[in-house]
């Protein structure tokens, strides 16, 4: 998925285009927060010590937990959603979900009013920062990139993992978690203009999806072609029931998410502007996605994979002034 691909998705999707900020009085910086659910503490780490240390973000692109802390983030809400973290319980975090299975064994209605008491009626064109979120499109498994319109709708979309949380309607399209098709949205980020993108990269090794679809497709390979082109036919979409357009069922969305996975495994980031300029990677491996309660834990995280990465970031910044790149951004003298 070269960055032409999603340049084709968000041409047009809100007024101006990315050569609106080409006034911009320094490089223009993007952060891609890639998808890892209670990983994503990390990235309200990376973003508070990139803050400190005095990077300035213009565009925000994010994937899943990324799109919900970009978008808090953009918006100027970290702190009303670094303040609801803390105080998670278990309790809490059980009430949250409202149990059955129309397309997902969490339907999504309360979390959905969290987002509202999180956002309003914020949209894309009220930020002062640029922000794209990206979802994926079932049952082709396309990226769509999400740049207009209401927050709300755009990281329930992007935060829906397949089979977890119920799909979004949104427009004529299911949408389900952006982390299927871009786990790390650099692409987007430098579509919408950005010039540096710094990366933050949160998955691991307990990624639900990833480990299944590694799984399906090793155990395809191991059989004959005459079984493969039978098996082609059978064991995902056996699952497939033909519902309803106005809504997805559970094995649907399952059984497409799997599709999905199975096909893009073995692909990466890598190439058509997929590099970031500089990778974070804060060390949560450790932890499990649905380990919400150790949210300060993830967070500390982040601010020390920062300064891990900072001679790193203080060199790419020196090599942008002194090329001249939109007159290059000048950091603090001391940190």
């Amino acid at each position: 998925m070269p960055v032409d691909h999603f340049k084709g998705v968000l041409r047009g999707s809100v007024p101006g285009s990315p050569a609106a900020l080409a006034l911009h009085p320094g490089p223009v910086v993007g952060v891609a927060l890639g998808g890892g659910a209670a990983r994503g503490a990390a990235h309200i780490g990376v973003l508070r010590e990139l803050q400190r240390r005095g990077i300035p973000i213009d565009v925000v692109a994010g994937t899943s937990i990324g799109a919900l802390v970009g978008a808090a983030y953009a918006a100027g809400r970290l702190d009303r959603l670094e303040g609801f973290a803390a105080s998670l319980s278990w309790r809490r975090l059980l009430r949250m979900a409202d149990p059955g299975l129309d397309g997902g064994v969490v339907q999504g209605r309360r979390i959905e009013a969290f987002l509202e008491a999180l956002f309003g009626e914020l949209r894309f064109e009220d930020l002062p920062k640029r922000l794209v979120v990206v979802a994926t499109a079932l049952p082709d498994g396309e990226p769509v990139v999400l740049s207009s319109g209401p927050l709300v709708d755009a990281v329930r979309a992007s935060i829906a993992v397949p089979g977890l949380l119920s799909p979004v309607r949104y427009g004529s399209r299911w949408l389900v978690d952006g982390g299927l098709v871009e786990l790390l949205p650099v692409r987007a980020a430098r579509a919408w203009g950005a010039e540096v993108v710094i990366g933050v990269d949160i998955r691991s090794r307990h990624d639900v999806w990833g480990r299944l679809a590694r799984r399906l497709k090793h155990a395809y390979g191991r059989v004959t072609p005459q079984a493969r082109e039978w098996r082609r036919k059978v064991p995902v979409r056996f699952f497939i029931d033909q519902a309803p357009a106005d809504r997805m069922s559970f094995w649907n969305v399952v059984g497409r998410s799997l599709e999905v996975a199975v096909r893009l495994q073995g692909t990466t980031d890598a190439g058509d502007d997929g590099h970031p300029d500089v990778l974070i990677r804060p060390a949560v491996e450790g932890m499990h996605g649905h380990q919400f309660l150790r949210w300060a834990e993830g967070v500390q995280a982040g601010r020390m994979a920062v300064e891990d990465a900072w001679p790193r970031l203080s060199e790419l910044f020196e090599e942008a002034s002194a090329s001249g790149m939109a007159g290059g951004h000048t950091l603090p003298s001391r940190i």
